[in-house]
């Protein structure tokens, strides 16, 4: 089931099918297995992303489509949504999601997010609270690792130096909710719970 979809989906996205892909936007199957795509996002304009390319990851299960995939940043970010490890909470991807959704569905929604961080439904302590306490400082922070993570530039200066050091942490806590107990808002937890289900459904 998932193979026929996800083979009907790669034609859809050249330019003269069905959905092809916005600007901004690529992705494909790996080579040797169709249920693992790469993606690339292009940080939106007008946003502390915009200079930065994003990889990401998704892995869809037999049951495809109806279950939602499984998806992760591949390239660090600093954004109140996406973790450190790359987990990501979109109703799409969990509460919401409809057979009727493809690839491009989930890859706009994303880009939206990164055009639209959502600090009052946070994964990331961190920037959550930096957005609503200093915006300045935020948007100071998410440009500096969308140039060291997201750039060639940046990526470059990562591989030729002999230590990587990690990135500096200010004094706000950086908890993930993702780590919190009960106190972590009741979304974030079922959206976790469906992605920890996705990710066990996809390996």
């Amino acid at each position: 089931m998932a193979h026929r979809r996800l083979q009907q989906e790669l034609k859809n996205l050249s330019p003269d099918g069905k959905n092809p892909l916005p600007e901004g936007i690529t992705a494909e199957p790996n080579a040797d297995n169709i249920l693992q795509w790469t993606a690339t996002l292009q940080g939106p304009p007008d946003s502390p992303y915009e200079a930065g390319v994003f990889k990401v990851e998704l892995k869809y299960p037999e049951d495809y489509p109806f279950k939602a995939p499984a998806v992760v940043f591949a390239t660090q970010i600093y954004h109140p949504n996406i973790t450190p490890s790359g987990k990501i909470c979109l109703d799409v991807l969990a509460d919401n999601w409809s057979p009727s959704y493809n690839i491009t569905t989930v890859l706009q929604q994303l880009q939206g997010l990164l055009a639209a961080p959502n600090p009052e439904d946070p994964l990331v302590k961190e920037p959550a609270v930096m957005m609503k306490q200093d915006m300045d400082l935020f948007l100071q922070r998410a440009k500096e690792y969308t140039l060291k993570y997201a750039t060639p530039s940046g990526l470059q200066g990562l591989e030729s130096a002999s230590i990587v050091v990690a990135p500096k942490e200010s004094a706000v806590a950086v908890d993930t909710l993702a780590d919190a107990p009960a106190t972590a808002p009741s979304f974030v937890e079922r959206c976790l719970s469906a992605a920890i289900a996705n990710v066990q459904a996809s390996t």
